[in-house]
């Protein structure tokens, strides 16, 4: 299993876009989420169904995620890449703010 985003809108093709394996979520993401106490995050293991409301708490979670997981990665290098993903599902999520949208999904 890995989570990734999906944004469903009406007469589009779904867009898919892969955050991270569940081996890597495990290992990198959750104990960093434990470390900072978030409460969205640990949600997109299970999948977590997001409405335009929940987005800013969300983002939130996601600029402290991505703070702690760069000065990790200058200590060890696999957290650069989970630092890439995390940029990359939080810059995909505030665009998301201006459009419009049937179903976003983490999970």
């Amino acid at each position: 299993m890995s989570v990734a985003l999906l944004i469903t809108k009406a007469g589009q093709e779904d867009e898919y876009q892969p955050v991270a394996t569940e081996g890597t979520f495990l290992r990198y993401w959750l104990p960093v989420i434990e470390t900072l106490q978030l409460e969205w995050l640990p949600l997109f293991q299970g999948g977590a169904p997001l409405a335009r409301e929940d987005l800013a708490p969300v983002l939130a979670e996601l600029g402290r995620f991505t703070s702690h997981v760069r000065e990790l990665a200058a200590r060890d290098t696999q957290y650069g890449a989970v630092h890439q993903r995390a940029v990359a599902l939080s810059q995909r999520l505030e665009s998301l703010v201006g459009e419009e949208f049937d179903d976003v999904f983490v999970g």
